[in-house]
């Protein structure tokens, strides 16, 4: 199987692109060579679908089989920028997977305005729409990559931490009742081992675009060997270095879209599921205010395990909103903090006051596990340890898979203060 016809529209679009010309443009689809080359891809996409359905059974509009399916792959379509989802030229087809990627399904729930072509929502933008939109994600991602430990050398800052060429993903927007029920549905039909019950829920932190978002989901998932339903929550963030302010108010306008998904997610009738929440950055903003109000109000709302990654949150505020989190956590509540964490080092500058995930001094609070990720974060800026160190990567499988609060069976040290209080570093 070849694709001549792919490489003839991906050549296309890049030499209308120097033109200035978006690939979004209503334009484009007047241009007679573009029709062309689209009828012809259709052509192809075709013959493709009918030689994969002879090689492998595979409904590639079931949910299911693709989630279930360890051995499909998204065939690898033409350039996509890194905020934005271009339309796809492959579709749906799969092929036999390749031993450097997976297809990593991922549902998600946004507060991001849709990016339409004619009539079809082709992915979501930089700017909040009026209400939270759903849909699942086919994301290829890289099977086996080299995460940093102090044995790598330090990664260069323009390092893209996904590996490999930024393909592109493909997207089924859904209604809300569609989305719940397709969620609920898949996470019962894989709860059959303790492994499967596994969830976990990811919210992105400032200057990422949609499209980097559940890259990231569905890369950390496959990270953390995390085999059930893979959740991102991406809010209406501009994902551009000058856009601090933007960010910091669509986080907070996130709150109550973010609350009705973990109150909806909770409310799940089926077998109870264990839920991760991974949030890093300005992220824990949203996601602290809504676990604020849980705890405060008694929510029925049940979660697993938390991490805070690199939380851009005022130290005083963070101690406020957790103080009273355990009560609605099952497992364990972690703080990942670093002293090299140049992005936090600037909020700090912007704001006037420290960073929880910013040391020192340590965010301490009862019943949260601060922990010093110093010694593990390789990148330029020492923003990214949760998803770029082998090492605290393998401290967050512990937690999930093992429950593992006992610090003795990690390779962490206690780190003692001078009034009595103490935090750990991961060495």
């Amino acid at each position: 199987m070849t694709f001549e016809n792919h490489e003839k529209l991906e050549s296309y679009l890049s030499s209308i692109s120097t033109k200035n010309c978006d690939v979004h443009d209503f334009s484009i689809l007047k241009k007679p060579e573009y029709n062309q080359l689209i009828e012809d891809v259709e052509t192809s996409e075709a013959l493709l679908a009918s030689e994969i359905e002879s090689e492998i059974d595979l409904d590639t509009n079931d949910v299911e089989s693709i989630f279930a399916s360890e051995d499909i792959c998204a065939v690898p379509p033409f350039r996509q920028s890194a905020n934005t989802v271009i339309p796809r030229v492959i579709g749906d087809k799969l092929v036999l997977s390749t031993e450097e990627q997976k297809l990593v399904p991922v549902w998600y729930a946004t507060t991001r305005a849709a990016s339409f072509l004619v009539d079809k929502i082709v992915g979501y933008g930089d700017e909040g729409g009026q209400e939270p939109r759903f849909g699942m994600a086919r994301v290829p991602v890289a099977v086996k990559r080299n995460v940093t430990s102090p044995l790598n050398k330090k990664r260069p800052w323009w390092y893209w931490p996904f590996g490999g060429k930024k393909n592109s993903i493909s997207i089924s927007p859904m209604v809300s009742e569609q989305f719940y029920a397709s969620l609920e549905t898949n996470a019962s039909a894989l709860s059959g081992e303790s492994a499967s019950k596994q969830v976990l829920l990811f919210i992105h932190g400032y200057r990422v675009g949609f499209g980097d978002a559940v890259k990231r989901a569905a890369q950390l998932a496959l990270d953390l060997k995390i085999f059930g339903p893979v959740l991102c929550f991406s809010w209406a963030s501009k994902a551009k270095l000058f856009s601090y302010a933007h960010d910091s108010r669509a986080a907070g306008f996130s709150v109550p879209a973010l609350r009705n998904v973990l109150e909806r997610i909770g409310s799940f009738e089926n077998e109870p599921l264990s839920v991760n929440i991974v949030a890093h950055s300005m992220g824990n903003r949203p996601l602290l205010r809504v676990l604020s109000e849980f705890w405060r109000h008694g929510s029925s709302v049940r979660i697993s395990n938390i991490f805070f990654a690199a939380p851009d949150e005022d130290t005083r505020v963070f101690k406020l909103e957790t103080c009273g989190l355990e009560s609605i956590v099952d497992g364990q509540i972690t703080l990942y903090a670093s002293v090299y964490d140049r992005a936090l080092a600037f909020s700090s500058g912007v704001y006037g006051s420290s960073r929880a995930g910013l040391l020192p001094p340590p965010a301490l609070v009862p019943g949260i596990k601060t922990i010093d990720v110093s010694a593990n974060d390789h990148t330029f800026v020492g923003h990214s340890a949760f998803c770029e160190s082998r090492v605290v990567i393998e401290d967050m499988m512990k937690v999930i898979h093992h429950g593992a609060t006992e610090f003795d069976s990690r390779s962490i040290e206690k780190v003692e203060m001078e009034n009595g209080a103490h935090y750990w570093r991961l060495s």
